[in-house]
């Protein structure tokens, strides 16, 4: 892979980028029990820790000898470089899990040709894997691809299970009003890669976030999306490729449905009734 195109074999990167990946998720979870101070950005909903900044800097490295000359979008120093292929990295999704010593988040990385994610991989710390995707060609955990299956937990019905994610305020959201209602049941987890993995290894019917930025969704979405999982926005249309300024506004939320096509269609119904959209 060169700067200008992508000229590896995309699954062949995916399988390095997972490798570099699963070595920072691993050391991650080593040390995630122990005490981290906790601050907050811009808002105080939105934390960070010196590890974020930590993991993204070696990430940062370690990427730029996979692709040299690829530009960079994290998650805690923003954009470094301008071209063709980007990597965009949330060096710990989950980041208030991460602090108080719960064992739910993530590290992602995609690589962006253009404005589409080509490969990317994700540690999962729930269930201590990495699992990655190339576009086209499937998205792996190992040697085995995952395809989702239908299952009790990822059909519309009582026993469905739905992961969601909101906005912040002072009232109940939309979002909430229009997911909590039976029949199934709301899990929510606090990590963009956990609820999107979820989805791919057809453990829920649908993912709902109404607020996730692109290195939330750059990377988990393209490993649900090739484990056969539709991906879209509130409107139902394909979240990918990403709007053509997407690398420019990195602070634009991207709202999304991600599952089954049962899941979709009937979170999307819910999203609508209730206007969530």
């Amino acid at each position: 892979m060169t700067r200008g195109r992508a000229s590896e074999d995309p699954l062949a990167l995916a399988r390095r980028i997972a490798e570099v990946v699963d070595g920072e998720g691993r050391r991650l979870a080593r040390i995630a029990r122990r005490p981290v101070r906790i601050e907050a950005k811009k808002l105080p909903y939105d934390p960070v820790t010196a590890r974020d900044v930590e993991t993204e800097r070696r990430l940062r490295r370690a990427l730029a000898r996979l692709v040299p000359g690829a530009a960079f979008v994290g998650e805690e120093g923003g954009r470094r470089g301008r071209g063709t292929l980007t990597w965009v990295v949330d060096p710990i999704d989950g980041t208030s899990n991460f602090a108080a010593g719960l064992g739910i988040f993530g590290v992602a990385v995609a690589l962006l040709e253009g404005t589409r994610p080509v490969a990317a991989a994700c540690f999962d710390a729930r269930s201590g894997e990495t699992t990655l995707a190339a576009l086209g060609r499937g998205a792996w955990r190992g040697r085995a691809r995952l395809r989702i299956r239908g299952a009790p937990a990822n059909r519309p019905g009582p026993l469905a299970l739905y992961a969601a994610s909101w906005r912040v305020s002072e009232s109940v959201s939309p979002l909430l009003r229009a997911m909590a209602p039976a029949p199934g049941k709301l899990r929510v987890l606090g990590c963009t890669v956990s609820h999107l993995l979820a989805v791919a290894e057809g453990r829920i019917a649908a993912a709902v976030q109404d607020r996730a930025k692109l290195w939330d969704v750059a990377a988990a979405g393209l490993i649900a999306a090739e484990a056969g999982a539709h991906v879209v926005d509130f409107a139902g249309r394909d979240l990918c490729p990403f709007p053509a300024d997407a690398l420019e506004r990195t602070d634009r939320d991207y709202p999304f449905v991600a599952g089954t096509r049962a899941g979709v269609r009937e979170a999307l119904r819910r999203i609508t009734r209730h206007g969530a959209a």
